[in-house]
């Protein structure tokens, strides 16, 4: 936790400024990027909100109704501290509404929201169950994950906003930390690991939140030398590679283990759950579900190789190219070693579709070789 006269808007902005005289090199192999070591194309949906998430509770119809979605693409890297305080927002409205104590619990959604949101209050002692339109192959399972913020905390109004968004970061961060160090009780440490991050010299990060509050260390400017001629000027931090297929694993086994009913059923109204106390995690559902027209779909690209070599380290830079029309637009490129390795990406708001813009994957393997010096 932070004081309250603690200035969130300071911290988040630091900026590193430095030349590149003198600056250490570091070499790093680049991935292989020709036809044969490209597994697959990916596309995603990721649940996007205008502004910032959702993490509210309420009562409608005699219902407490708990919302936890929006995240736009930092649902993993935010987990913990998102359901953390879902789950204290409920108990605050118990307390309040005595008449909800030790009634029966439904989850909506299986994604990674929906599946610790059932595990936590299933160990606090809570009935719980889970009912989700799709149980499988969700964005959470196509998710790169490495650990960075988003413009939650920048797109904060108010002195208790930013205290309410920079409690989400914080408790976030302990999570993964827990898991790295191997001291999570649930979750073990090939679940999550430290790593090298390199960041664009000006490309922010999303971390210095966490710098200005020392519980990560500065950046340090270094000079990437990829050893094919190219080099780039860039910020190296250290985060946190979230492995999103065994962590997901791992939640259904535990899922499995407390014996946590999961249904696979389309909700159309939260008049379709019986349950008096309802958790939404349903992500882009909670437009028609809740009525919130600050949802958008977020479409995303990604491209996975094979046959690689180890690689332990995560790339990312923002910039500003040209598309297919002409328009100057923001720009992104990322490496991540999920599973032999990740090349995204795009972030594609009010696209809602799995099958458009398939022209992306092409700019992906272009930004790569131009990035990495292997044409």
């Amino acid at each position: 936790m932070f004081k309250k006269n603690q200035s969130l808007a300071l911290l988040f902005f630091t900026h590193v400024i430095f030349g590149s005289e003198n600056l250490p090199v570091i070499r790093l192999a680049p991935p292989r990027i020709e036809q044969e070591y490209i597994d697959k194309h990916v596309t995603c949906i990721r649940p996007g909100r205008n502004g910032r998430f959702n993490l509210a509770a309420e009562i409608k119809d005699n219902t407490l109704l708990v919302h936890n979605y929006g995240a736009s693409g930092a649902g993993w890297t935010l987990l913990f501290g998102l359901v953390q305080e879902s789950i204290n927002q409920l108990e605050s409205m118990i307390e309040k509404n005595p008449i909800y104590q030790n009634q029966p619990v439904c989850v909506i959604g299986a994604g990674c929201m929906g599946l610790l949101t059932a595990i936590l209050l299933q160990e606090r002692g809570y009935n719980v169950r889970i009912v989700a339109e799709q149980i499988e192959d969700l964005t959470s399972h196509t998710a790169g994950g490495f650990f960075s913020g988003n413009s939650s905390l920048k797109n904060a109004k108010t002195v208790q906003e930013k205290n309410f968004v920079g409690n989400v970061w914080i408790e976030s961060y302990n999570f993964y930390k827990s898991i790295a160090q191997g001291l999570h009780p649930l979750f073990s440490k090939d679940c999550a690991r430290f790593i090298p991050y390199f960041v664009g010299k000006n490309t922010e990060s999303y971390i210095e939140f966490y710098v200005g509050l020392g519980l990560m260390q500065p950046p340090l400017p270094v000079i990437i030398d990829f050893g094919t001629g190219t080099q780039r000027e860039m910020k190296q931090y250290s985060t946190f590679f979230i492995d999103v297929l065994k962590m997901m694993e791992r939640m259904h086994d535990l899922i499995d283990q407390k014996n946590i009913d999961i249904q696979q059923q389309f909700v159309a109204s939260f008049d379709d759950v019986p349950e008096s106390i309802i958790f939404n995690c349903s992500g882009l559902g909670s437009k028609e579900l809740a009525g919130d027209d600050q949802v958008l779909p977020v479409q995303g690209h990604l491209i996975m190789l094979k046959n690689q070599p180890t690689l332990e380290y995560v790339i990312y830079e923002e910039f500003e190219s040209v598309d297919q029309n002409g328009n100057v637009i923001e720009d992104y490129f990322y490496y991540i070693p999920k599973e032999q390795g990740l090349l995204g990406g795009t972030f594609i708001k009010h696209e809602g579709s799995l099958t458009s813009n398939h022209h992306e994957f092409a700019r992906i393997l272009d930004r790569a070789a131009d990035y990495f010096g292997v044409k």
